[in-house]
């Protein structure tokens, strides 16, 4: 059976040099002003069944994608690690090389959302170096409020063979119980089929003390019939969560709201399709070249003979009313043969759950974010 996964979690270790943890000092945060570690989030994943995570950047600088990956190495269960490059920079393209070629690089994500400036995810600059993942076929993370959803199909559009996520729903006024302001946007971005939506960082977007898994269920319900199984992933968000709720209570509520969404046949067709792929952006990180590890350029050219870059879909599948599995696809000609098997039939899902698969030799090899801090300063 393919191993349970936790698409969106972070690390961090206060006493690091060189990192800003000055997000961490408002008071309301004082509760996860601690370092959180893989041996912290070891027994709260077993706990659950979960079996593999992917660990989610929180800086923008790149130590910390050298000290995730290190950590990813003496932890099996880190199968992938989100990073961060400097989209806007010169070096952009020599610092995806750097990290790409690592098989547990999976994607980049940036900050978005507290920049100044709301516009600048489509400032030149930096769609020059979005142009590079999308050359590089290295997933983006789109960490986003509302008022920046409507960047999401400019994106998609422009760089149609990136796979972007969504990020938290793009954070959704759960606790002001809105969806008219968000809806309508959501919605465009749905249409555009490299653009996938993350199930994770609700309980800090709904009322910390007072939530309840059914304040979740219209959020969850929308992006399944938008985006469609296929198209959607879980993420505990962990240990940002423990804000609202503990790891078990996050990985519960969403097992509670999505029986209520489905009925028999959607139950028939997830059963039937149970291990096919989901999300998980995209693949193609170079190998490293074990006589000159430095070498990417020579490890690119032997990576590209082994591996075509593509998209990778994680699959919504109901195993039981209780777990959450999820998959993912190791091969272009495989997802071709899967998705031909599948057909195109989607709908609103219940009572599923999100699995993906992963290569014990690689890991992930697919990208999910998590999320980082938001107009309140967490991530």
């Amino acid at each position: 059976m393919p191993p349970t996964i936790d698409a969106h979690q972070h690390f961090w270790q206060l006493s690091r040099p060189g990192y800003d943890y000055d997000w961490l000092d408002d008071p309301a945060k004082a509760s996860i002003r601690r370092d959180y570690l893989p041996e912290h989030l070891a027994p709260l994943i077993g706990s659950v069944g979960v079996e593999r995570t992917v660990f989610v950047q929180t800086q923008h600088n790149l130590l910390e994608n050298a000290w995730v990956l290190e950590l990813a190495e003496k932890n099996p269960f880190v199968a992938g690690v989100v990073g961060w490059v400097d989209l806007a920079s010169p070096a952009c393209e020599e610092q995806v090389q750097e990290f790409w070629r690592y098989s547990k690089f999976v994607g980049v994500r940036h900050i978005t959302h507290d920049e100044p400036d709301d516009d600048f995810i489509v400032r030149p600059e930096v769609l020059r170096g979005l142009a590079v993942l999308e050359q590089h076929r290295v997933p983006f993370d789109l960490l986003f409020h509302v008022k920046h959803l409507k960047h999401a199909t400019t994106l998609a559009h422009r760089f149609p063979d990136l796979p972007m996520v969504i990020d938290h729903l793009a954070k959704p006024q759960i606790k002001a119980g809105r969806i008219d302001d968000w809806l309508p946007l959501f919605n465009a971005a749905a249409e555009c089929p490299n653009l996938y939506c993350k199930l994770s960082g609700m309980v800090t977007e709904a009322d910390w003390q007072t939530w309840t898994p059914a304040d979740l269920r219209p959020y969850v319900e929308t992006a399944l019939e938008l985006f469609g199984p296929e198209r959607c992933m879980f993420g505990s968000d962990w240990p940002v969560c423990e804000l609202a709720g503990s790891y078990e209570q996050v990985y519960r509520a969403l097992d509670e709201v999505l029986p209520l969404l489905s009925n028999d046949e959607p139950r028939r067709d997830l059963r039937r399709h149970g291990h096919e792929v989901l999300q998980f952006e995209g693949v193609g990180s170079y190998e490293v070249d074990e006589e000159n590890p430095k070498d990417t350029k020579n490890t690119k050219k032997k990576t590209q003979k082994k591996f075509f870059p593509i998209f990778f879909f994680t699959f919504v599948s109901l195993v039981s009313l209780w777990s959450i599995p999820v998959a993912f696809i190791a091969s272009a000609k495989e997802l071709r043969d899967r998705l031909s098997a599948v057909g195109d039939g989607h709908g609103p899902l219940a009572g599923v759950e999100f699995l993906g698969r992963v290569d014990p030799e690689r890991g992930v090899n697919r990208r999910v974010p998590v999320g980082q801090r938001d107009r309140l300063g967490y991530r």
